[in-house]
């Protein structure tokens, strides 16, 4: 379709074409559009589909009909420009003809490609990789109830320019590792994803800005995250999260819940919530920012009701503590926590500024909280109310 002039192909009302290999928009300067729309209606073809070769190549698939190919390329070629849309509930593309073992889709191989899933349709390979090659751009975007993009393997954002983002209810699933090279974003917002692991290599992983959009990162999900980049995306520890850094400077930008251990990483500009309930986190050669907030919540005397930071190996410490009493729960005068543990660090640094009810004390020298005098009431329930409030509304 559009080998050296203009191609449609309409396939409806359940009709069906079959092929090797597919073009549309394939000579430089051609331009290729087709159309698969209906309940029964098909495309196939058993080898490779390119949308966009040389030229310009738009496939719309609509209204429950389905697109299968070996892999699939959207922008292949330096200069041309492929867009697939996947749109409504039973809209499906698959890459992966029973012949190959592994299927791959390239969303702007050597030029443009875009990817839109949509409104309930799916897409599913092997193999995913987004503005891999020098010069290219790929860009996707998952958005509605029931849109999914599903890759058995991993997936590849960036080198060049790939973005992906996952939006209003969308699920992005890679079997494999989701690797985010410089270049490359991965924007997450009320939506799901899941992977079994997270590699960053100078990419960045961020949170959607959209209205009523509010999502994030869950460890429980995605497995250990690892080297370095931008995370400003919230990030959901859960009870055991793991954040690594390696290879260069991986920074933590954006709000940290649960209980976990961060390391060889930069803590810059987020709130810090420990635990869901009680928790803790470990900070493992981590630097800390000043404009970093650590909230500790108060449940009861025991370690195992009181939020708790661990510090180990080589740690700068900067920012500002708030810590907060759930309501109801009553502390006796001369009470103590340990909710700073420095034993096995070289610290440099305290805290900016310490909120607490007024009266207590948190000892820069032992971590230890103690409380006297008994704080009010009104004192208890404000400084709680901070806490607690974060975590209901990260449901971590």
């Amino acid at each position: 379709m559009g080998s050296a002039g203009t191609g449609t192909l309409n396939v409806e009302d359940g009709g069906s074409v079959s092929n090797r290999k597919g073009y549309v928009g394939y000579g430089s300067g051609s331009s290729g559009t087709a159309t698969v729309t209906g309940s029964g209606s098909s495309w196939a073809s058993s080898g490779d589909l390119h949308v966009g070769g040389y030229g310009t190549g738009i496939v719309t698939v609509a209204d429950r009909g389905s697109l299968s190919s070996g892999d699939g390329y959207l922008g292949k070629e330096s200069g041309s420009s492929g867009t697939a849309t996947i749109t409504g509930a039973g809209s499906s593309w698959t890459n992966g003809a029973t012949t190959w073992d592994d299927s791959y889709l390239y969303v702007g191989g050597g030029g443009t490609g875009t990817l839109n899933v949509e409104n309930g349709g799916s897409v599913s390979t092997s193999f995913g990789y987004l503005g891999e090659e020098s010069g290219s751009s790929g860009t996707a975007t998952i958005t509605g109830t029931g849109s999914s993009w599903t890759n058995s393997g991993s997936l590849y954002l960036g080198g060049s320019a790939g973005d992906v983002s996952v939006l209003d209810g969308g699920t992005l699933n890679v079997g494999g590792l989701t690797r985010i090279y410089s270049g490359g974003t991965l924007t997450l917002g009320t939506s799901t994803f899941t992977s079994s692991g997270i590699v960053m290599a100078g990419g960045s992983l961020a949170a959607s800005t959209a209205a009523g959009e509010e999502g994030g990162l869950f460890s429980a999900n995605v497995g250990t995250v690892s080297g370095y980049g931008d995370i400003s995306a919230p990030l959901h520890l859960g009870t055991a999260g793991q954040v690594a850094g390696a290879g260069g400077v991986l920074t933590l930008s954006g709000v940290v819940t649960g209980s976990g251990t961060l390391s060889d990483l930069t803590l810059d500009g987020g709130d810090i919530t420990i635990g869901n309930s009680a928790g803790v986190i470990t900070l493992e050669d981590v630097l800390v920012a000043a404009t970093t907030t650590f909230e500790f919540g108060i449940e009861g005397t025991d370690p195992s009701e009181f939020d708790r930071l661990i510090l180990t190996g080589d740690v700068t410490l900067a920012g500002t503590a708030v810590l907060g009493v759930a309501q109801g729960v009553s502390i006796s005068v001369g009470s103590t926590f340990a909710l700073v543990d420095f034993s096995g660090a070289n610290l440099t640094g305290w805290f900016d500024d310490v909120e607490t009810p007024s009266g207590w004390s948190l000892d820069p020298f032992s971590g230890v909280l103690t409380v006297v005098p008994e704080p009010g009431t009104g004192a208890l329930l404000a400084v709680g109310l901070v806490v607690l409030g974060a975590r209901r509304r990260w449901n971590c």
